[in-house]
C-alpha cells in the first residue's frame, strides 16, 4: 500500500521511455527492433547459460544458445515498409547478401559470449557449440530469403510449417535455401 501511494507522487516516465542500447548498428533494422523487444529473454537465456556452466550442465548452455538462434529468427517476421526498399541502391542479390551477412554477424555477436564460455569450460566438446553456431548461420539465410520471397506480406502458416519442417529435418534447409533465394530475387526485382 505504501509503495502504491509513493508511486502516485513519483514519475516513472523517464525510466520506462529510455531507449535500450543495442550492440547493433542502425542498418538493417531487424536486430535492433527485435533485440529491444526481447532483451529480457536474451538476458534470461544468458543466465541459463551461466547456470549451466556453473553446474557443469553443458546441455543447458547449448539449449540457451539454440534458443537465442531461434529468437533471432523471429526478428525477421515483420516486413519493412516498401518505401524503405525503394530507397536503397543495391541490386536484389546484393541486397540479400547484405542482409544475410549482417544477420549472421549480428547473430554471432549475440551468441559469442556463450560460445566463449563453452570453449573455456567445456574444451573437450568444442564441436557442439560450433555445430550450433553453424546451424544458426544456416537458419538466418533461410529466414531472410523466406521473408523476401513473400515480401511485402508477412510469413504465414504455410511458410511457418516449412520452417518447422526444416528445424525437424535440418539438412532439408540446405535444399530449401536456394529455392527461396531464387524466389526472393524474382520478387525483389519487381519491387526494386
Amino acid at each position: 500500500m505504501v509503495i502504491c501511494i509513493l508511486f502516485v507522487f513519483i514519475s516513472t516516465n523517464n525510466f520506462w521511455s529510455r531507449p535500450i542500447l543495442t550492440p547493433f548498428s542502425r542498418k538493417p533494422f531487424e536486430f535492433i527492433v527485435g533485440f529491444r523487444k526481447t532483451w529480457l529473454l536474451i538476458l534470461l537465456l544468458y543466465t541459463f547459460s551461466i547456470i549451466g556452466i556453473l553446474y557443469s550442465n553443458e546441455n543447458l548452455s547449448l539449449f540457451s544458445m539454440f534458443c537465442i538462434c531461434l529468437t533471432s529468427c523471429s526478428y525477421y517476421q515483420n516486413p519493412e515498409d516498401p518505401i524503405i526498399m525503394w530507397n536503397q541502391t543495391r541490386s536484389p542479390s546484393q541486397f540479400l547478401w547484405f542482409k544475410i551477412y549482417r544477420g549472421i554477424l549480428q547473430l554471432t555477436l549475440l551468441i559469442l559470449p556463450i560460445l566463449i564460455l563453452q570453449f573455456a569450460f567445456f574444451p573437450e566438446d568444442f564441436f557442439k557449440p560450433v555445430l550450433l553456431w553453424g546451424m544458426g548461420m544456416l537458419i538466418i539465410p533461410f529466414v531472410i530469403t523466406l521473408k523476401y520471397a513473400v515480401f511485402p506480406r508477412k510469413i504465414n502458416i504455410t511458410e511457418g510449417f516449412i520452417m518447422g519442417l526444416c528445424l525437424m529435418f535440418y539438412p532439408l534447409i540446405l535444399a530449401i535455401i536456394p529455392y527461396y533465394y531464387y524466389k526472393s530475387i524474382q520478387n525483389l526485382k519487381k519491387l526494386l
